[in-house]
């Protein structure tokens, strides 16, 4: 099960939080809940243990050593879990841009803005190509408490979905590698 987590001022409605976590839920064919929260310190995935608690899973060493074929979520949707990840950030301003190699749970800095991948799952289907990054991004300013300006699933095959909405930056999901 993906718990997604929504931090309280990241500025987006109770709404449209619920929706979107509703639709990525039904595209990714995962179990999932919603956690409204102050901050946020970490993402994880559990398992269902079907008496009412949910433990974390034991990952093996394979897992965290690049693509096994254990990875697959679901046998129909053919989602396979990597270990790093590629997006695209732009400066709009300065119309700078930067494409990011992200290793899961390493973060990456562009500007004042950090930027750490979660997850990221693959669709190997040869006819619908896409891939799913689960994000946190964080801005740092001097004097100021770092501020958290999204946390969530970003899809490379359509980014209008992923609601990350800066004044400055933008950042779009690339490809699971």
């Amino acid at each position: 099960m993906i718990n997604l987590t929504f931090i309280k001022n990241i500025k987006m409605s109770l709404v449209k939080k619920t929706l979107l976590s509703i639709l990525l839920g039904q595209i990714l064919n995962l179990p999932f809940s919603i956690v409204y929260a102050e901050d946020v310190f970490s993402v994880e995935e559990t398992v269902d243990t079907g008496e009412g608690e949910a433990a974390t899973p034991e990952l093996n060493n394979s897992e965290h050593q690049g693509v096994s074929s254990t990875n697959k979520t679901s046998d129909q949707d053919n989602l396979q879990a990597f270990d790093s990840a590629k997006v695209i950030a732009v400066n709009k301003i300065t119309a700078q841009s930067k494409e990011i190699s992200l290793k899961m749970g390493e973060p990456q800095y562009f500007g004042n803005i950090e930027i750490k991948a979660h997850k990221c799952y693959k669709d190997l289907n040869p006819y619908n190509p896409d891939s799913k990054i689960l994000l946190t991004v964080i801005e740092e300013k001097v004097d100021e408490e770092p501020a958290a300006l999204f946390q969530g699933w970003m899809m490379s095959s359509n980014i209008s979905i992923s609601t990350f909405e800066h004044p400055v930056y933008e950042i779009f999901a690339k490809d699971c590698f």
